[in-house]
Order: structure tokens, then sequence, then C-alpha cells
């Protein structure tokens, strides 16, 4: 217990307050790599889906300019022109340009491939041209045929490039639905520990905090309870400790207190018995609940009683004449002072010749109420004078 009560308190916020920044931080983490992942995913897949409606875009055109330049070449070949399918063709190698740019090693054999049928098809139409212009003969079907199976080829590579980019997406998709799940998991597990964490802090922080107070608690209850040997704990520098201290010198000086106030006591007793003893009456010091506190030695002697048989007994219990315990219940029952109350006891007394016969002894009774520090009667102390003719 060497930290103070106020220490032990920062620490506590402290772990709160780190437990939730922990929370917040691998909370955020999570969910920067998502939305990064997610942002270059989505981004690759809508630049391919891009390209990929481009390609086709293009060679939907350049199958119509295709179509019109056969027609051309059957109706007539003068005024047959290819700079149309030329243009779509520039604009398709654009996109390749643009696709093979991205560095994407699934598609790169394939843009390479479809880079050289254009090479191929554009050398089909520059070979057509040639012919033309020089008025040279030619097959138109075997023309057609070349262009197409040129075009086939190359839409064979364009659906293998949109097959991949579908597989990748698909892909992206999935890969997508793991990081969330496993970030979902992540945090259900932070969060999971997070609670067990803000329970054990919730149940042990504040006995951390307690534990001394209730330490001091308890020695204090047995204070209460007058074990003066008890002293609170004091091993550390902190408020409790400097509490203790002062609680401890206090103890230490009470006691010294109660030991003075003890002997002193045993003094005036003391004087009490010896004053009691060498007046001639006979005293008798009750309690309120009955208890003989003290009966001196002209009062023992009368009633031929030792120490032992009535000392810190119930007066009921001890070997006295009636009429002296309904004296004693009397004046309990009552508790006022009274004075010259007449009592007769009966004595058994030895006469010359050593036979012993009782006689009957008249006693003049006062009684007076000893108080405590409230007010309330404590003691009785009983008087008894000897007013018989017999000595």
């Amino acid at each position: 217990m060497n930290s103070s009560i106020e220490g032990r308190i920062k620490f506590i916020l402290g772990l709160a307050v780190a437990l939730v920044v922990m929370m917040a931080s691998v909370t955020l983490y999570y969910s920067s790599a998502i939305n990064d992942n997610i942002e270059i995913l989505i981004g690759t897949d809508i630049k391919w889906e891009r390209f990929g409606q481009n390609l086709k875009s293009s060679y939907f055109s350049l199958n119509s300019h295709e179509r019109y330049f056969l027609y051309a070449l059957k109706v007539n070949p003068e005024n047959a022109n290819s700079q149309k399918i030329h243009e779509k063709i520039s604009e398709i190698k654009t996109v390749i340009n643009e696709m093979s740019k991205q560095n994407y090693p699934a598609y790169k054999e394939l843009l390479f491939s479809l880079n050289k049928k254009l090479e191929t098809y554009e050398a089909l139409l520059d070979d057509i041209d040639t012919k033309i212009v020089k008025e040279m003969p030619f097959s138109l079907d075997k023309i057609a045929s070349s262009l197409k199976k040129t075009r086939e080829e190359q839409d064979e590579i364009i659906n293998r490039i949109s097959r991949i980019g579908s597989k990748n997406f698909l892909d992206h998709q999935q890969y997508i639905d793991s990081l969330i799940s496993h970030a979902n998991r992540n945090l259900v597990l932070l969060i999971t520990m997070a609670f067990v964490a803000g329970l054990m802090i919730f149940f042990f922080a504040p006995q951390k905090v307690t534990r001394p107070i209730k330490a001091y608690i308890n020695a204090i209850r047995e204070l209460r309870d007058l074990k003066l040997d008890t002293r609170l704990p004091v091993t550390g520098k902190n408020e409790l400790n400097d509490l203790g201290v002062e609680i401890n010198s206090f103890v230490d000086a009470f006691v010294d207190f109660d030991e003075m106030k003890r002997k002193k006591i045993q003094y005036e007793k003391r004087k009490l018995q010896v004053l009691a003893d060498i007046v001639n009456l006979g005293v008798v010091i009750i309690s309120i609940e009955g208890e003989v506190l003290y009966l001196n030695a002209q009062m023992a002697k009368f009633l031929k009683l030792d120490t032992e048989s009535f000392q810190k007994k119930d007066f009921h219990f001890v070997r006295l004449p009636d009429e002296l315990k309904d004296l004693f219940e009397a004046a309990i029952s009552k508790k006022e002072k009274f004075d010259n109350r007449m009592v007769i006891l009966s004595y058994e007394k030895e006469d010359e010749q050593g036979e012993s016969h009782e006689e009957a002894v008249e006693l003049l009774v006062d009684a007076g109420m000893v108080r405590n520090y409230v007010g309330d009667v404590a003691n009785i102390i009983l008087t008894f004078e000897d007013i018989s003719d017999s000595p």
C-alpha cells in the first residue's frame, strides 16, 4: 500500500482511458484497412470494366465498318475505303496501351496477342487497299474469309479478357467479404476482451482502492470494542497511513490515560477500603445488575463470608440473609436514596462457656446512588449501623 488513494484512482481512470483508446485505435485501424482495400479493388474493377466496355464498343464499330467495306468491295471496289476501319483499330490500340500500363500480369500476354492480331488485321487491309489502287485482281470471298478469321481470333481474345475480368471481380468480392468477416470477428473479439477487462476493472479496481480502507474500518471496530492492543496498519506514505499514524498516536495516548485512570481508581479504592474498614459501620456496594462489588471487613466478618464467596457474584447466589436480599432488591428496583431504614438480622453468638445461640441485631441502613457520566444509576452503596444494645 505504497501508493496514495489519489494515485490509485488516477491509475484506474488511466487504465479505463487506455482501454477506450485501444478499442478506438483498433477499430480505426480495421476501418481504414477495409476502406483502403475496398477502394483499391473497386477502383481496379471499375477501371477494367471501363476498358472492357471501350473494347466491346470499338469492336462493335469495327465490325460495322468491316461489313460496309466488304459491301463496297462487292458493289464498287473503286469506292471501297478502309480508312474508318483503321481509325477504329487505332482506338482499340489506344485502349490496349492504357490497359498495358496497369501492369497486370494476368492480362499482359492476352493484350500482346490482341495487339499482334490487330497488326495482322491491318496488314490484310493494307494489302486490299494496294490491290484496289493498282487495280490488281482479288478474291472477295478469300478477303472476307481472312478478315473474318482474324476478327474472330480477336473476339476470342477479348472474350478471354472479359472472363478474366469477371473472375477477378468475383475474387475481389470474395476477398472483400472475407476481409469484412475477419474484421467483424476481430472486432467482436476485441469487444469481448474489452468487456472482460471492463468487468475486471469494475470488480477488482474498487477493491484495490477500498481494501486498505476496509482494513482501517476493521481495526477501528476492534478499537471500538475496547481491544486497545489493536493498531492501524501503517506500511507506506499516503493519506490513509497519515490517518493511521494519528489514530495510533491517539490510541497510545488513550491507553496511557486509561492506565493512569485505572491506577487512580485502584488508589481511591484502597483508600475507600481502608476508610470502610476503619469506621464502625458495615459497607456493601452492589451494581445495578445485582453483582456484589465490595464488602468491608466488618460486614464480611458479621456475615462470615470470605472474598471468594461473594466478590463479583449476583447477590441471589451469595449466602446472605433473606432480609438483606429483600433490602438489595428494593434498593435496585427503586434506585432512590434512603436513610435510616431498620432491618433486624439474626446473629449467632458464642457465650463464655463456648455455647452458641442466636441474637437479634438491629441495623440502621442508609443507601446512596452512584451515577455514571450520563446520570444513570450504576452502583448502590449501603451502610449498616448497629443500633442494638449488645456489642
